[in-house]
């Protein structure tokens, strides 16, 4: 089971400004990230992303393979979760 190393949020106003700063904040810090799938999470892996790009494609075993989760939508806060090793 995966624990919480640390959470962020983004609150900007402007469709899709959240998540662009979200988005951009990992790429600063190594992350990449899939494509957003509607109000499914966005998986966020630690250097290149080579995972299926939409959440509901991805298998369990997939899901424990990630390094956090990105939730967004177009208007309103991006939350960044982050996993410990």
């Amino acid at each position: 089971m995966k624990t919480i190393k640390q959470t962020k949020e983004f609150d900007l106003s402007g469709d899709f400004e959240s998540h662009r700063a979200a988005e951009n904040w990992l790429h600063d810090r190594g992350y990449s990230t899939g494509s957003m799938d509607g109000s499914n999470p966005i998986a966020i892996v630690k250097g290149e992303y080579n995972f299926t790009q939409k959440w509901h494609n991805f298998t369990k075993f997939d899901k424990e393979l990630i390094d956090g989760i990105l939730v967004s939508n177009r208007n309103g806060k991006a939350k960044i979760v982050l996993y410990n090793d």
